[in-house]
């Protein structure tokens, strides 16, 4: 999504507040039959971010809040620090450079063959890997996927900046 200008934020302010306890946005005013002072704002895309749209444009929630909270936009990504898109309290939400934010993943990719994080299946084996600096490493070998996704862990633990579990 592109930045959001300080026009589009003052015309975005004017129609809606933010709930700090909640991380909703909420309507200040209507905006047709079905916009109505008070409704929470957006609904959740299919990634599991709340998205909505004002006068023809579409907006993430996260990036609205921050640019409301901080008083402009960024051109870093704004992560969610507890893994939760959808999670858009101001304490939940830090704006980081790609890299980090991808070093802040949380689950295995749909298309791992072990459903654990940092472990993949070598022979009878499960091996652990992880990219850090640039470069990938080799953390070792392990009899149950179960290991080799704690081992990953600890190696994350120490080697990303951007984990927070």
């Amino acid at each position: 999504m592109k930045k959001i200008s300080e026009v589009d934020l003052k015309i975005i302010c004017e129609y809606m507040t933010y709930n700090k306890d909640s991380g909703f946005l909420v309507w200040k005013k209507s905006l047709g039959r079905k916009i109505k002072p008070g409704n929470v704002v957006g609904s959740l895309n299919y990634k599991g971010y709340i998205e909505f749209d004002i006068f023809g444009k579409r907006y993430r929630a996260h990036r609205v809040i921050w640019a409301m909270q901080t008083g402009s936009d960024t051109d870093l990504q704004i992560d969610h620090i507890n893994g939760v898109k959808s999670d858009n309290r101001i304490e939940n939400l830090r704006a980081v450079t790609c890299s980090v934010n991808m070093q802040n993943q949380r689950n295995a990719k749909k298309t791992s063959k072990t459903g654990i994080l940092g472990a993949s299946p070598r022979g009878s084996k499960f091996v652990a890997q992880i990219k850090a600096q640039g470069a990938k490493k080799y953390i070792g070998m392990f009899h149950s996927a179960e290991e080799a996704g704690q081992a990953y862990l600890l190696a994350k633990r120490r080697l990303h900046e951007g984990c927070t579990l």
